[in-house]
């Protein structure tokens, strides 16, 4: 079986091969060929997801809403590891070294991968439970008692 999430899926997000510096070629050497570096990854996105959920990762439709959490999950979990890949190439780049900015285009990159981490395990929890709600809320209520009475006003 294959990951929910897709090379196109990838593409999609706006990813490119250029931001990674991967050369252009064939098969395990290309970008977004079978076999290539993006379809690594969603085999590691895949393994990551079933691990998490178990025998039921099979039976789990793409075109259900408990799927579409589930391809979420795994394009997200594989964006926060391109994330992290895009910072280390930027911070290896001799050309982009003499950029004054350049650390801050890492820390946004780091950042992004943290986001993406972050909402791959909100979405996982969606599939592995959907009647829990993913994460935590609080609610905040107050009573207020004043001089005004029927209507009347300040005084």
């Amino acid at each position: 079986m294959a990951a929910k999430a897709t090379i196109q899926d990838i593409t999609d997000a706006g990813f490119r091969a250029e931001q990674f510096g991967t050369p252009a070629g064939d098969d395990a050497a290309s970008w977004e060929q079978p076999g290539g570096y993006v379809d690594r990854l969603l085999q590691r996105a895949e393994r990551w997801a079933r691990g998490r959920i178990g025998a039921q990762y099979d039976a789990i439709a793409v075109d259900t809403p408990q799927g579409e959490s589930l391809r979420s999950a795994e394009l997200c979990w594989a964006k926060a590891h391109l994330w992290s890949r895009r910072a280390a190439f930027v911070d290896s780049n001799a050309a982009t070294s003499l950029d004054n900015m350049v650390h801050a285009n890492r820390r946004e990159y780091e950042a992004q991968a943290e986001r993406a981490a972050a909402f791959s395990e909100i979405y996982i929890q969606q599939v592995i439970d959907p009647s829990e709600p993913a994460g935590t809320a609080i609610g905040i209520a107050a009573a207020e008692r004043g001089p005004w009475r029927g209507g009347a006003a300040w005084r």
